[in-house]
């Protein structure tokens, strides 16, 4: 049955998606205080950059809630349902 099992999986890691991938963009991220050999980067279709960070939110607490629930962002209010594939972790029991 789909839903939430509060694993907490979405809320380990940081996806984003940018434009395409340019010199200016690659020296945005090496300044993003990240080193860049935790990060996987790739194009999609639509050639932009897709940058996967495996990060856990500071937001998530050792129970695997979110402490900001009701005063979440867009991109965590709609996941996973309007959520591209991609963005969906493999560890993510809500369509289990």
């Amino acid at each position: 049955m789909k839903g939430c099992k509060r694993c907490g999986a979405c809320c380990r890691y940081l996806v984003l998606v940018m434009g395409p991938y340019t010199k200016e963009l690659e020296e945005q991220l090496k300044q993003s205080g990240v080193p860049m050999v935790y990060m996987v980067i790739w194009p999609d279709w639509d050639d932009n950059t897709v940058i996967f960070i495996p990060s856990r939110c500071a937001h998530l607490t050792d129970e695997n809630l979110c402490n900001i629930y009701d005063h979440r962002v867009i991109t965590c209010e709609e996941f996973p349902e309007k959520a591209p594939f991609w963005e969906r972790s493999p560890e993510c029991k809500y369509y289990d």
